[in-house]
């Protein structure tokens, strides 16, 4: 059917040219053609420009992931465009075409269809953009958990689990793509506890499967029966890192340090076995030297901090007294920084108040250069008025008085000098 609308569009146009060859160019006949000519000129060229907008818009919206949000009218915006980019297709490089019919029982042009495509191609656009909006308001939680699981990287350690989740959570984005919102969000609730359920898991999961390896490993080795209380405290402490992971499964900092507590326990429990084992293992005999070695492991201690050997008194009392040791010194150490800060803080003071001390004088000394230059100034002044006095109007005694004044006032303080400035003017 187009090869024979093909076809009587040559026709038409071979018409139109022999009628064109026939008529006189040089005619008002022939500004009304070249007006329509103009018009359709200027409407394929804003197809053209509208064309190249969509597929902008069609390529942006890659980063929104609207055809995740809004696969059905993305797959009609697409098809739009097809359809837009097939009818320009007709007139593209034959501008004659655009005013043919689109097609055998359309009453649009090409022109006219490929506009039309253009307008449904940003209608099912805007309407998809409308979806995803609305769908991360009402689902705000939701994709909060699924950016907080991709964060964490849940799909590496359960990815059957994420690729579950990511799919209800399409089910209900695809609730509110058909005005469902209502259904959505009632089916929001669900999931969330899901969602976070396989958070606290993969949180569990990286921070803390060493540890209850470990721990399970003890347990397997029956560490319980030499070191039950420390083998008690490692599993309480692994717990503990459970609970509050469960609790606060977005608190990394202190999630890692209630880890490394639990496999300090864990270790701690390990080197407690360890040694019990040894002495269950030592004959009678051999208690003595044990004791002895503890003995010189603490007197080593002592000698390095310089303590008094204790060894006459218990082995516990032996600790102790190293502690108080260290702790006397401590206390000791930090009188001594005290006193240090507060002569640091002293000497602080003493240097501003000397600096300021300088400033002062510094601007005393700036005012008295000021107040001699002035003094220097008037008298020089006083001079040349005596000079212009005529002999016959002054008194003998005149100039002596005034050069007698104001050589005095160069030996008087500056700021009287300027008082005396006043009273000879």
């Amino acid at each position: 059917m187009r090869h024979e609308l093909k076809i009587a569009a040559l026709v038409t146009t071979l018409t139109l040219i022999l009628a064109g060859c026939a008529s006189s160019p040089d005619s008002t006949a022939s500004l009304a053609t070249d007006a329509a000519k103009s018009k359709t000129a200027s409407d394929i060229n804003a197809v053209k420009n509208d064309l190249d907008q969509a597929n902008s818009a069609l390529e942006s919206t890659k980063s929104d992931e609207l055809d995740w949000f809004a696969t059905e009218p993305m797959k009609e915006a697409r098809k739009a465009l097809a359809e837009a980019k097939e009818y320009y297709g007709e007139f593209a490089l034959d501008p004659s075409k655009a005013n043919s019919s689109s097609g055998f029982f359309s009453s649009k042009t090409n022109l006219e269809a490929a506009q039309s495509a253009i307008t449904q191609f940003n209608v099912y656009l805007t309407k998809a953009q409308s979806i995803r909006s609305s769908a991360m308001t009402t689902l705000e939680s939701a994709f909060d958990y699924q950016a907080q699981l991709t964060k964490i990287g849940a799909d590496k350690y359960y990815p059957n689990t994420v690729k579950q989740l990511d799919n209800e959570l399409k089910k209900l984005v695809d609730d509110i793509a058909d005005d469902k919102v209502n259904a959505a969000i009632s089916a929001q609730p669900d999931l969330l506890v899901k969602q976070r359920a396989l958070e606290v898991k993969t949180i569990t999961k990286i921070y803390l499967a060493d540890a209850k390896q470990q721990l399970n490993q003890l347990k397997q080795e029956q560490i319980g029966d030499y070191a039950p209380k420390t083998l008690a405290q490692a599993a309480a402490s692994v717990t503990a890192a459970e609970a509050f992971i469960n609790a606060e499964p977005r608190a990394i900092s202190k999630i890692k340090e209630k880890a490394a507590e639990a496999i300090f326990a864990i270790n701690h429990a390990k080197q407690v076995a360890i040694a019990v084992k040894q002495l269950k293992a030592l004959p009678s005999s051999a208690y003595e030297n044990y004791i002895v070695n503890i003995e010189d492991m603490l007197l080593t201690i002592s000698n390095k901090l310089g303590a008094d050997d204790k060894r006459d008194e218990p082995i516990s009392q032996q600790g102790k007294a190293i502690a108080a040791f260290i702790d006397k010194n401590m206390k000791n150490e930090q009188a001594l920084e005290q006193q240090k800060n507060a002569l640091h803080d002293q000497v602080k003071q003493q240097k501003d108040q000397l600096e300021e001390l300088a400033a002062q004088i510094e601007s005393l000394n700036t005012k008295l250069l000021n107040k001699t230059d002035y003094a220097n100034s008037l008298e020089k002044r006083l001079s040349e008025l005596l000079v212009k006095i005529e002999p016959d109007k002054a008194t003998p005694s005149s100039p002596q008085t005034v050069t007698t004044s104001v050589k005095q006032k160069n030996n008087t303080p500056k700021i009287e000098t300027a008082t005396s400035k006043s009273s000879s003017n």
